[in-house]
């Protein structure tokens, strides 16, 4: 079964550690059914691995969803990144590389093991699973988040 690459991508963000996390990330959570085919997951992992994902998040973003770019053909993807400074081939090595294909696959198991099945679904501390569908609304989820990550800094103390 193949998931929506906006459901890993959403793994991949929750997954990180609280310093590490990026809630401007979930801006890149794009239905499968607006961008068909569309891996999300696999190319920001490979700009993590090149230290260029929070620069080009929010470009990314915009690209595909102001501009209309459909980034999951491999050579706009690849002239969308060459475009944006990153050399081509140092992309594509590591684009390709097995330690991207694992976590992206890393990723895709979370979102199995978590049971995501809509966009946004937020997990704080691999504990509390909430969507905003779930919670009544984006507003709601919001506040259920900052509720939660309040409730995880006490627990940890």
């Amino acid at each position: 079964m193949s998931e929506r690459p906006s459901l890993t991508l959403f793994a991949h963000v929750c997954a990180r550690p609280e310093a590490e996390l990026d809630l401007a990330e979930a801006a890149l959570l794009i239905a499968e059914a607006d961008a068909p085919g569309l891996d999300v997951a696999h190319y920001v992992h490979a700009l993590d691995a090149l230290g260029e994902e929070k620069r080009l998040h929010r470009p990314i973003y915009d690209v595909i969803n102001f501009d209309g770019v459909i980034l999951s053909d491999e050579d706009k993807l690849v002239a969308w990144v060459a475009h944006n400074g990153i050399d081509r081939d140092k992309f594509l090595a590591v684009y390709n590389s097995d330690e991207v294909k694992a976590k992206v696959e890393a990723a895709r198991k979370a979102t199995i093991d978590y049971g995501v099945k809509a966009t946004p679904t937020l997990v704080v501390g691999g504990k509390y699973l909430f969507s905003s569908g779930l919670a009544g609304s984006h507003y709601e989820a919001i506040r259920l988040l900052n509720q939660t990550v309040e409730q995880m800094r006490r627990e940890k103390r």
